[in-house]
């Protein structure tokens, strides 16, 4: 990987000299992107989109695969910018919480940011997610590589069995209570007003 780091790639993938690394890039006919990783605390990736003639789009923060934040920039095609303020939509429990938590479950390490990605940086050892749910704010988060496969406790409805399925948690993202997917589904079906 050291070679790799030298001439400035990993897997295919351009490092800047900051360090960040250019996960995609396209330009067509209708639009084009680019998608940065940012590997600083808090791990998260930079959404660009430009219009046809080049001109910028949209500029966006996002953790994981999804989760909006900071700011996000959207340009019309006069060039009329309009900001968005991402983080209103957070409860009380802030990604400082939810990072935590990844790392005391062995997913990432917050001071040099390993497990994130695996080695050629293609896929993430998590996701999440940011959900309102019955007027309720919840992180979503997914061990990709959650639970061993099991044909003898699992199912599939067509193809080839994975060999290993997700894992999830939802934490409360005003009080920072954790519940398992099961604990969750049971969680549902109890009548919201009790809660």
């Amino acid at each position: 990987m050291n070679t790799l780091k030298k001439k400035g790639l990993i897997n295919k993938f351009y490092i800047l000299p900051n360090g960040n690394i250019i996960k995609g890039m396209y330009m067509g006919n209708k639009y084009g992107y680019y998608s940065e990783i940012v590997l600083k605390y808090p791990f998260y990736s930079i959404y660009r989109e430009f219009y046809p003639d080049g001109y910028l789009s949209k500029k966006c923060f996002f953790y994981s695969r999804g989760v909006s934040f900071g700011t996000s920039f959207f340009y019309d095609t006069k060039g009329i910018l309009k900001k968005v303020d991402e983080d209103r939509k957070f409860g009380k429990i802030k990604i400082d919480y939810i990072m935590k938590f990844l790392e005391k479950q062995g997913l990432i390490d917050l001071k040099t940011g390993a497990g994130w990605f695996d080695s050629e940086f293609r896929y993430t050892s998590y996701s999440l997610e940011y959900n309102t749910i019955h007027n309720h704010k919840y992180w979503i988060i997914e061990k990709t590589k959650g639970v061993k496969f099991d044909p003898n406790i699992h199912r599939i409805e067509k193809g080839e069995p994975p060999l290993y399925l997700p894992f999830y948690w939802y934490i409360d993202g005003e009080t920072g209570q954790i519940y398992t997917e099961e604990e969750w589904k049971a969680f549902e079906q109890e009548p919201w007003g009790k809660k």
